[in-house]
């Protein structure tokens, strides 16, 4: 007997038309999210890079001081044996020595730290010391809101997936429709049969088999449960229909935040950068307007301290600056520098 048949349904849901519409949008959800791991990566390695690089302005910071504190306080014994200078500004000068030595050390301990936690994130495994050069950009390029979402709208796997949800939707109404009315199958069978002493027999004069039905299905009775399923799918589909409005919202709005704030951290960049410059050279004249003795030991101390902050405020505005670009770049999956598509 050889026979070929085809079943096709008729009136039924298609399940293969739908994931031909769905299953090529996972695809690219799939692709960008793979992007996004990519960013977050650089982003680890941003803030760990600015570790690192705090760590070694820290310790150069506390090596500067303690070699400024030792000269310093060389020069105030000098002027304290000619009875320029008080027993008091020795011993502040002491004291801050001891501070001073004691930064070092704690200096070198981070340092070590962020050493190691860098190489192990990027996969070094050489013992050479590492030396960091300050990130500090050329030209920061200016973004635009709207481009800042546009692409993220053309890029992001959220945004892909604003339609893929949608189109879900749609499918499971158009699923509960179908289910609950008529249903058909068209059968059709073409073959031949025979019957025989032996194999040969069966091919001698087969008997010609053709068969065309179609069966009918409809439910008498379901206790409203079809019509029940319909509305539920309906319900769901309006629902997702709204979140999807408000996550597309908070989209944006993220996007629009994120923008504004780099724009600020770039106006914080270069004010941190001038302040940097104008206290290190005020400590340079406190400096040398103590050892000309027109200065007391408590203003030069101020100078000091302001001195580190504003290098550490500078630095700690490079993080800022940097985290908030390579965020702009996750949220977008775009280069801003070179404006092209990651």
């Amino acid at each position: 007997m050889f026979a070929v048949g085809l079943s096709q349904p008729l009136f039924q849901f298609n399940d293969l038309k739908w994931d031909k519409r769905i299953e090529p949008l996972k695809y690219r959800e799939s692709i960008q999210e793979y992007i996004e791991s990519m960013e977050n990566i650089a982003t680890t390695a941003s803030s760990l890079f600015f570790d690192l690089l705090l760590a070694q302005v820290n310790q150069s910071i506390a090596e500067t001081n303690l070699k400024n504190t030792n000269d310093i306080l060389t020069i105030a014994r000098e002027k304290f044996e000619l009875g320029k200078t008080s027993r008091n500004e020795i011993l502040q000068l002491q004291l801050e020595q001891l501070k001073a030595q004691k930064a070092v050390g704690t200096a070198k301990r981070d340092l070590e730290i962020a050493t190691l936690n860098l190489k192990a994130y990027i996969g070094l495994q050489n013992d050479a010391r590492l030396e960091l050069q300050e990130p500090i950009p050329s030209n920061p390029p200016v973004i635009s809101a709207q481009t800042a979402i546009d692409e993220a709208f053309a890029n992001r796997a959220d945004a892909i997936a604003f339609g893929r949800r949608t189109l879900e939707a749609q499918r499971a109404v158009v699923k509960a429709k179908t289910e609950r009315g008529l249903n058909a199958t068209l059968t059709a069978n073409l073959g031949f049969s025979n019957r025989g002493q032996s194999v040969g027999d069966l091919y001698q004069q087969p008997q010609n088999q053709q068969l065309v039905t179609i069966e009918f299905s409809m439910p008498i009775l379901d206790w409203g449960r079809a019509q029940s399923s319909l509305k539920t799918a309906e319900a769901n589909q309006k629902l997702t229909q709204y979140t999807i409005e408000q996550d597309k919202q908070n989209f944006q709005q993220a996007i629009y935040t994120q923008v504004t704030l780099f724009d600020m951290l770039k106006d914080q960049l270069s004010l941190t950068e001038q302040a940097d410059s104008i206290a290190a050279e005020k400590y340079q004249i406190a400096r040398e307007r103590y050892v000309l003795g027109d200065l007391s030991i408590t203003d030069l101390s101020i100078a000091f301290t302001e001195k580190d902050q504003a290098r550490r405020d500078f630095i700690g505005a490079l993080r800022d600056y940097w985290a908030a670009f390579y965020q702009l770049r996750w949220l977008t999956l775009y280069d801003f520098e070179k404006q092209e598509k990651l």
